[in-house]
């Protein structure tokens, strides 16, 4: 898997279990410490996010990164 693809992946699955939990971009921004802009451009595709990023919106999700990148 290329780089581009990673992150689009990376994003989509953002996305998806953001939706599965119910929240919106701003609670899960809420819930990750980060601003809601920056969730939405990584969710676009437009921010490629940090491994500190991952960790908190992972921690908002309450998901762990492994579930994340299973299989990537």
């Amino acid at each position: 898997m290329d780089r581009g693809n990673f992150f689009s992946e990376v994003a989509l699955r953002i996305a998806t279990y953001r939706k599965e939990k119910g929240y919106t971009q701003a609670r899960l921004a809420d819930l990750a410490g980060l601003a809601e802009k920056h969730v939405a451009a990584i969710e676009q595709g437009n921010a490629k996010p940090s491994l500190n990023t991952v960790y908190s919106i992972c921690k908002g999700l309450g998901i762990r990164a492994e579930e994340l990148f299973k299989g990537l």
